[in-house]
């Protein structure tokens, strides 16, 4: 937006609040209001001089929204969801569905895709597959508008590479780059087989069943 405030909401901000720091350094904080919750700490020392994003740590969310009347036109969940256990995780997502402020307003949730084969790591609680994931946002009134594969092995859509012709142009990339970077570039157009993924959401139109 140019010329209004874009309100931010940041669940799940991090110790150093690394999206509120993107924001005053690519110098946008003017046209941004925000706010970054986490249940954990949050580095008391950051600083951005005349920006004032709010920042509330040890809390938990939705309830420390409960009783203020709160909408964002951009809600965030990047990294978050696999750290919360079953119905919480089902909670947050509804809530923050609930808290976009228009048909405009964006949610980006981004988390692992759990693979049986690979299993989960070892600090995440509730890891769930592509699919899973998919359907509990939109059980959560959420239309999914992009889903892009942000890191991916190259075996895990070699076969669909080939399928699709690519195979010989990440031969030619790695001739080059390192072959983990490759399988990096290529996960954006594989997001079902990517290890992680980032959800580009929208409130579901008024036929949502």
């Amino acid at each position: 937006k140019k010329d209004d405030v874009l309100r931010v909401l940041d669940v799940g901000c991090g110790n150093e609040a690394p999206l509120a720091k993107l924001i005053y350094t690519s110098r946008l904080g003017g046209g941004v209001r925000y706010l970054g919750l986490d249940a954990g700490a949050i580095d008391p020392d950051i600083s951005f001089n005349a920006w004032r994003p709010k920042l509330l740590s040890k809390v938990l969310f939705p309830e420390v929204l409960e009783d203020v009347e709160a909408w964002f036109d951009v809600i965030v969940m990047l990294e978050v969801l696999e750290h919360v256990e079953h119905p919480r995780q089902n909670m947050m997502v509804r809530a923050a569905a609930e808290m976009l402020a228009d048909e405009n307003s964006l949610m980006f949730i981004s988390t692992p895709c759990y693979d049986p084969h690979v299993g989960a790591a070892g600090n995440h609680v509730n890891e769930l597959t592509y699919q899973a994931l998919g359907f509990m946002l939109e059980d959560a009134g959420l239309a999914v508008e992009g889903v892009y594969g942000t890191f991916a092995s190259r075996k895990d859509y070699k076969e669909q590479l080939e399928a699709d012709s690519y195979a010989p142009l990440m031969e030619k990339l790695s001739e080059y780059y390192d072959s983990t970077v490759v399988a990096v570039f290529f996960a954006p157009l594989y997001p079902q087989l990517a290890r992680n993924c980032i959800w580009r959401l929208k409130k579901a139109g008024s036929k949502y069943q």
